[in-house]
């Protein structure tokens, strides 16, 4: 995709030229569409592929339309990748967490947070456990 968005020509022309709108004129499929379709509308699809193939105006449009479809398709396939990602449980020492284990180890937590303290005032202090 990234050759695509730095040189679209790169793809742009051959795929073109295969369908007749290249730099030596009108050719193949292009010929038989333009000859059951006349006249062609000044600016419009047909008209800024002959462009295109010609090097006139229709090279930054169609190159805008390629770096656009470009764009759409990097971003629809990531998204498709995003969608389809299996989502990884978080996990710690204990090993996985969930809504319900997170709440209750935060309890934990603070009960341990809690004893800690104690032991600290009690070491420091030389108050003993009944004391408190």
């Amino acid at each position: 995709m990234v050759a695509v968005m730095v040189t679209p020509a790169a793809v742009t022309a051959p795929v073109l030229g295969v369908f007749g709108f290249g730099a030596g004129g009108l050719g193949g499929a292009a010929s038989a569409h333009q000859a059951s379709h006349a006249p062609i509308v000044a600016r419009g699809t047909f008209a800024t592929l002959q462009s295109f193939g010609a090097g006139g105006y229709g090279v930054p449009i169609v190159h805008g339309v390629v770096r656009a479809g470009s764009v759409l398709v990097s971003v629809l396939s990531a998204g498709v990748a995003m969608a389809g990602r299996k989502k990884i449980p978080a996990k710690d020492e204990n090993g996985p967490i969930n809504e319900d284990d997170k709440e209750n180890r935060n309890d934990n937590d603070n009960e341990e947070a809690g004893d800690l303290i104690q032991s600290n005032i009690r070491r420091n202090t030389g108050a003993s456990k009944s004391r408190l």
